[in-house]
């Protein structure tokens, strides 16, 4: 995703998504406030059912691909902290399909976020690859969900 030489309506759009309504300028904790941030989006999305909640999330990532890649080619920063869209779609992914409701939404906040900070293999290779600052937080989701799924299973 190009923008050189576009405009700065450009550049803003790509600022404005990749900091999830600047939510990644906040001086602190800006991992934690960008999963926080992704709430609205999960109350939004899970009461589409889930066949819209899944084609929603993949083309979010794609797009947060393409953003995040063109933030870190254009601030030359392989993982800049103001990036938080990462932290919206990974969260998203921890919950794609799990029961609705505020316990589940607070574990799998936390669920993620401990994955997330964790980076079990190979989460860490994943930030070298294209993408690697979106997919990264993908399989730290994937891990989260896993866990919010046998959770489910032991609870029931």
């Amino acid at each position: 995703m190009e923008v050189k030489g576009k405009s700065s309506a450009g550049l803003f759009f790509m600022k404005f998504f990749s900091t999830w309504f600047f939510v990644g300028h906040i001086p602190f904790a800006p991992g934690t406030l960008g999963t926080l941030a992704a709430v609205p989006l999960y109350l939004l999305l899970s009461q589409l059912g889930l066949k819209c909640y899944v084609l929603s999330l993949i083309l979010l990532t794609m797009l947060g691909v393409m953003v995040s890649n063109e933030m870190v080619r254009r601030y030359k920063d392989p993982d800049p902290q103001w990036i938080v869209v990462d932290e919206v779609i990974g969260y998203l992914v921890t919950m794609t399909g799990i029961s609705w409701g505020i316990s589940w939404m607070f574990l799998g906040f936390v669920t993620f976020r401990f994955f997330d900070i964790l980076k079990l293999f190979p989460i860490k290779r994943l930030e070298r690859l294209w993408g690697g600052v979106i997919w990264d937080d993908v399989l730290a989701g994937v891990y989260g969900n896993l866990f919010m799924r046998v959770l489910e299973i032991l609870v029931r």
